[in-house]
């Protein structure tokens, strides 16, 4: 199988593979919520490897982290403890699990609206009023790659600053204007695991660490185990050491790729290049159904997505293609491309462009 559905979970190394392996049998058994030696230094050993997390992936001193379980969790405890009954603004093309946590818990939401290439466009007139500013990094299924600084400034002081940055940790340059950030382990190259990372500069912080102690125990009824913290603070010093690197190769493999199947006919583009991250490439089939060309791919070895993994088997429309302005027939075309380390190590551009084609003709 050739994986290109890394945007839903990137494969982990063998040296996180093996180094989980080794915290289990260090920790396992181990509570650390208990009153013994081992206890408090199995806390001692998660605080600094927090404080580790939240170094590598910002690359500034300073920033902290709070534990969370996965993506979804830590989505719904910032909705929960940072956005009740305050007034947000955000947009369309958000995560679903962070617009169902708005939606949930915020007194008003409205909605910025992007461009064709899916970068969002400030609205002065209700950046005013916003409390909070919540926005992702990069589009989970087009790929698009916001301007989190240019969308923060817009907004008044005092108007906390909320960055999705689920698929753009340990993949890109950190931009460090975010009040608070969210991370999961599973998109670059965590078994599990996800955090908050909140920054020095925020009053708030304080207070948000100790709620979050409170609701994993009362809300979510489970926190992520010590082994699963301590591998995720290890592969993220394994994407910092190899950030750069990974980086180059995997823009000269979207480009390629890009260009091979520029040739294709039936196939369109749907960011284009200067504004998408490389690690995900989006593309629509008019007249076809996205859903049957990953059936179809599948069958040749590709793994893909037609969407979000989270609305993998939704039957409504893209809600990501709806909100760039295509009719809900169009919506339903898209497949998302997306990479990792392991993917360009396994297929040559023109290799996964044939079985693209060869998708095409079996359709």
């Amino acid at each position: 199988m050739t994986y290109c559905d890394c945007a839903a979970a990137m494969p982990s190394d063998p040296e996180t593979i093996a180094f989980l392996a080794e915290a289990v049998r260090e920790t396992g058994g181990v509570n650390q919520e208990a009153g013994h030696r081992w206890a408090y230094e199995l806390r001692r050993r998660l605080d600094a490897a927090a404080a580790e997390l939240a170094a590598d992936l910002t690359g500034e001193p300073g920033w902290r982290a709070v534990w969370g379980d996965c993506g979804t969790g830590v989505l719904a405890m910032f909705g929960e403890l940072v956005c009740r009954n305050r007034r947000v603004v955000s947009s369309r093309l958000e995560h679903p699990a962070l617009a169902a946590a708005l939606e949930r818990t915020a007194a008003a939401a409205t909605y910025w609206r992007p461009d064709p290439a899916g970068r969002l466009c400030p609205d002065p007139e209700t950046a005013r009023s916003a409390e909070i500013a919540a926005f992702h990094w990069i589009q989970s299924e087009l790929g698009t790659v916001q301007d989190p600084d240019r969308l923060f400034a817009a907004v008044p002081p005092g108007c906390v600053r909320f960055l999705d940055a689920i698929q753009g940790a340990g993949k890109l340059p950190f931009p460090r204007s975010a009040d608070v950030a969210a991370v999961s382990g599973a998109k670059f190259g965590a078994p599990g695991g996800a955090a908050l990372l909140i920054s020095p500069r925020w009053s708030g912080g304080d207070a948000l660490i100790e709620a979050a102690a409170r609701f994993r125990n009362t809300h979510l009824g489970c926190r992520p185990q010590p082994a699963v913290m301590l591998t995720l603070a290890f592969a993220a010093r394994r994407r910092r050491e190899r950030l750069e690197s990974d980086l180059a190769a995997m823009r000269k493999f979207n480009c390629e790729l890009r260009r091979e199947i520029a040739g294709i006919s039936g196939v369109e583009f749907t960011i284009p290049e200067a504004a998408a991250s490389p690690y995900i490439l989006h593309l629509r089939l008019p007249g076809r159904q996205g859903a049957v060309a990953v059936r179809i791919l599948s069958e040749l070895g590709v793994a893909a997505a037609s969407g979000s993994a989270c609305a993998s088997e939704s039957r409504r429309p893209s809600e990501a293609l709806t909100a760039l302005g295509l009719r809900s027939a169009d919506a339903f075309s898209g497949v998302r491309l997306s990479f990792s380390w392991r993917t360009i190590g396994e297929v040559r551009p023109e290799t996964l462009a044939e079985r693209l084609q060869t998708m095409l003709k079996k359709y």
